[in-house]
């Protein structure tokens, strides 16, 4: 997905380091959106 977005992200995107923080930050995003959601589903 993110080689799609152009040549400039390429670098960034072949880098290992970065696809790591890439999927931790993934992480960290779909478990406050759960947590959101169980949120509301208790509201």
């Amino acid at each position: 997905m993110l080689r799609e977005a152009g040549p400039h992200v390429s670098p960034l995107a072949s880098a290992p380091h970065h696809r790591v923080e890439m999927s931790d930050v993934a992480d960290q995003i779909a478990d406050q959106v759960s947590e959101a959601a169980e949120a509301v589903a208790e509201a």
